[in-house]
């Protein structure tokens, strides 16, 4: 790699990205990948996420300027997404409505079945809560 600056997926795991965004980053540049315009096009083939990686790499007044310049570019595709959009969610809707009504029944019988565990295990005594005050009290001294 040559002396500019670069990305690897130690950094990227260190700043907490996505796993998924990083096993791609990884598989396109185990050793890293120096930060270029190639890189970037690259990276926005892949799917990656370059304004998240712009929030950690870039200084604020930095940010705020890339942000101008991406804004119009992010109004022209939400505005060409729009009506495919809406198609989506008019067809999306009654779908989930549907799978909502025939779920509720099986979610409010987990649910219940999650709380009689929950207070049987409570009722035995088999809480971490002491052992965790205990701690917390602890490292306050």
């Amino acid at each position: 790699m040559s002396s500019r600056k670069c990305v690897t997926a130690a950094m990227l795991r260190a700043w907490h990205a996505c796993e998924s965004q990083v096993r791609v980053f990884e598989a396109e540049w185990p050793q890293g990948a120096a930060l270029t315009l190639r890189n970037a096009r690259r990276a926005a083939v892949l799917g990656l996420d370059l304004n998240w990686l712009a929030r950690q790499v870039l200084t604020p007044s930095a940010l705020a300027a890339y942000e101008a310049v991406r804004a119009p570019a992010l109004a022209a595709y939400e505005a060409a997404c729009a009506p495919a959009w809406a198609a989506y969610e008019a067809v999306r809707a009654p779908a989930l409505a549907a799978y909502c009504v025939a779920c509720a029944p099986a979610l409010a019988a987990y649910g219940a079945a999650c709380a009689r565990a929950l207070f049987r295990a409570i009722e035995k005594g088999s809480l971490r809560w002491p052992t965790i005050a205990k701690q917390e009290v602890a490292r306050e001294s």
